[in-house]
């Protein structure tokens, strides 16, 4: 199992029981999101669907067909692919000072 750092312990995904727990929170969060609800702080909604998409890697024959991984808004709204005209230079889940500078650094090769 990803062993997560303390701060971020509440988000682990142990077992079977705590991954489905864990798809329905993300998915009430998204739900939540879209109605212009946060349930969940932005930090707290990654850890917890990093937390899903670790588990589904670790047990790829376990994944839910529920699981919001890999769904446009996770699943929140339908959609489809979409491609843009220029590249999105998002913050790539930016969390501190120093995930920001990385990502600064990134944009030269841009």
């Amino acid at each position: 199992m990803t062993t997560l750092p303390a701060d971020q312990a509440q988000f682990a995904v142990s077992s079977r029981t705590e991954y489905e727990a864990a798809i329905e929170r993300l998915r009430e969060a998204s739900q939540a999101y879209e109605k212009g609800v946060s349930v969940l702080d932005d930090a707290s909604y990654d850890h917890l669907r990093r937390s899903v998409k670790a588990w589904e890697e670790e047990n790829p024959g376990e994944v839910s067909p529920d699981s919001p991984i890999g769904l446009v808004a996770d699943g929140a709204v339908p959609g489809g692919d979409i491609a843009h005209t220029t590249p999105l230079l998002s913050l790539n889940n930016a969390f501190d000072a120093n995930d920001l500078v990385k990502w600064g650094a990134s944009l030269h090769g841009r």
